[in-house]
């Protein structure tokens, strides 16, 4: 039956109600374009028409279901038997209850009687926007699909945990999302999923969630984060990986919140149900999330249990392995780290533990009672060694007198165990009187040499103290005593008398010098003193003649030492006078000339 609105395809697998959804509140959709006559279509799609999508190709052909004959397919295994009580819980629940609905819909058989199972959820009315939603998707959904079955408005969370208003079309191969644009009255898109991809439904406090074998949409922020944190090996796959929540919405009249919850999860299961059995798959577990949890729990123990069997086995075959090892070479390093796993591992047979304390116990003792009698023999030997070396070094000290040979083996019968001290004690002891030996003998060395350098320098500082007042009685200097007279006083024991001589000819050639020196300055100075008194006295009957050239003179008599004060008195005073004199010739002139101006100006 073809839908004379239709004209857009549905969407692929990767439909993301948080992208396609008109209702998303984060992320602008292709529904939200199709919904504004006046958006702009997205980069790369064309602009929206006013058609409907087209209706989805038409299903394979389904095997004919005889509802006589209906093929049971084989229970699915579980974890463990709390799992699979968990599993049917909800069944035994639908099963037992008073509801006829829920109970037809428990005891279907085939597609036929569960299509009168649920002919009472025509009669249930949502309002009239939302009732013309589920009629248009039926409509729309079953002009490829023949199978249509029912239908229910709800709320879909996409994977940023946003709901979003969607109508489920249930048939007997698959189930549709469909996007219901009120406005319009028509479908804006939809999503396909085969019953045979359901792996498990589970009945929540308020919805019904549906595990399929492969992502509905995108992923969850939170899944996309956690595998990226994760390591590849700490995650582990099961049949609750990807999910889809659908809260179903509330009915005006018919049925109660709680009635639509369950038979929107028992007629979705049934359906599955009987689908697998025609296609001869495996059919979902109808579960709450308690029991899902549950599943979960028994299995994480399980995989726990499953590792400790297999590390206690381990561990008690490698212990096995280990003691008899240790048996046959009696050695027990190679049962500790062993022992210690077993040890470590869970429920490991204690026997085996006492066993293996008890060997490695053995071990150790026969291995202590080893080391004590190898460290015994080496101590022994060693004992000898240092005791042969120690009695050799003494008997070659005592020949060579060189104590040298004795340091290394008296320190190494001191660290050798149980060695005789009467050894030690004659070794020391030779040790320190060869010392004492050599001591003395190195200093009586020492004196003999000062005693040879104290000598020779004697003897030289004698020869230069002679020489050198030989030289100075021939030249009367006094300079070439100092340094041999100053040396000879350094040496030892110098003739007392040549020290002697020397220092009286120093002290009469100082005293001859220095009277040679005051006699020459006497002379310069009687010199200066007649040439000053001389130019001086030619100063003063110069200075009468032509008035001037006295300061050089007197400046120079000044100097002078015993020149007449009385010429010096003269000389300054003729000075002055000249002085005064042209002072006052200078004075005249000027009142002269200033006369001469006045006249002048008159």
């Amino acid at each position: 039956m073809s839908d004379p609105l239709s004209g857009a395809a549905p969407s692929d697998d990767s439909d993301s109600d948080s992208d396609n959804g008109r209702d998303s509140a984060l992320i602008p959709t292709t529904a939200e374009s199709a919904a504004d006559p006046f958006a702009e279509p997205p980069a790369g799609m064309p602009a929206p028409s006013d058609s409907e999508p087209a209706p989805p190709p038409p299903p394979p052909p389904a095997q004919t279901v005889v509802p006589t004959a209906i093929p049971v397919p084989p229970p699915t295994p579980a974890p463990s038997a709390s799992s699979s009580a968990a599993a049917g819980s909800v069944r035994d629940t639908m099963s037992a209850s008073s509801e006829p609905l829920l109970i037809g819909v428990s005891a279907a058989r085939s597609f036929t009687e569960l299509a009168t199972a649920i002919e009472p959820c025509a009669a249930w009315q949502y309002s009239p926007e939302l009732d013309a939603g589920v009629t248009r998707a039926k409509t729309y959904v079953s002009g490829s699909d023949t199978g249509v079955l029912t239908a229910f408005y709800v709320s879909s969370i996409n994977e940023w945990r946003i709901r979003q208003e969607r109508v489920l079309v249930l048939t007997k191969t698959a189930y549709y999302r469909t996007t219901y644009d009120p406005k319009k009255g028509k479908i804006d898109h939809y999503h396909k999923t085969p019953l045979d991809e359901v792996r498990a439904i589970e009945k929540t406090a308020n919805g019904v969630k549906i595990y399929l074998t492969k992502q509905d949409g995108r992923k969850s922020v939170a899944k996309m984060f956690g595998g990226m944190i994760k390591k590849a090996k700490d995650i582990a796959p099961n049949e609750f990986e990807h999910s889809r929540e659908y809260l179903p919405i509330k009915l005006i009249q018919g049925a109660t919140q709680d009635l639509l919850l369950d038979a929107m999860a028992g007629i979705f299961h049934k359906a599955a149900e009987l689908h697998c059995a025609s296609m001869s798959c495996e059919p979902p577990n109808l579960i709450t999330t308690n029991e899902r949890r549950q599943i979960l729990a028994d299995r994480k123990e399980a995989e726990k249990l499953e590792k400790e069997r297999i590390e206690r086995e381990a561990a008690s075959e490698e212990l096995k392995m280990a003691m008899a090892a240790a048996k046959d070479s009696r050695v027990v390093d190679g049962l500790i780290k062993p022992l210690k796993r077993a040890k470590k591992a869970v429920e490991v047979e204690p026997k085996l533990l006492d066993d293996g304390e008890k060997l490695k116990l053995e071990l150790e003792e026969e291995k202590r009672e080893r080391e004590l009698q190898e460290r015994l023999e080496a101590e022994r030997v060693e004992r000898e060694a240092a005791t042969e070396e120690l009695e050799a070094a003494i008997a070659a000290a005592t020949e060579s007198r060189d104590a040298t040979g004795l340091s290394k083996p008296i320190k190494r019968a001191k660290k050798a165990v149980d060695l005789s001290p009467e050894l030690i004690t004659k070794g020391a002891e030779l040790k320190k009187t060869l010392e004492e030996e050599l001591k003395e003998k190195l200093r009586k060395e020492a004196e003999e040499k000062r005693l040879e350098e104290e000598k020779v320098e004697r003897e030289a500082a004698t020869d230069e103290l002679k020489a050198a007042i030989e030289t100075a009685k021939g030249s009367r200097d006094a300079s070439v005593l100092s340094k041999p007279l100053k040396r000879a006083k350094k040496a030892i024991e110098v003739d007392p008398q040549l020290l002697d001589d020397g220092a009286k000819l120093k002290y009469e050639l100082e005293e001859e010098k220095k009277e040679k020196e005051r006699v020459e300055k006497e002379e310069a100075e009687r010199v200066e003193r007649e040439n000053a008194t001389e130019e001086l006295k030619s100063a003063i009957e110069s200075a009468r003649s032509n008035g001037g050239g006295l300061s050089k003179p007197i400046k120079r008599a000044k100097q002078a030492v015993g020149v007449s004060t009385d010429l010096i008195e003269q000389a300054e005073a003729l000075k002055k006078q000249i002085n005064d004199e042209k002072k006052e010739a200078e004075r005249e002139a000027k009142e002269a000339k200033k006369s001469s101006a006045a006249d002048d100006d008159d």
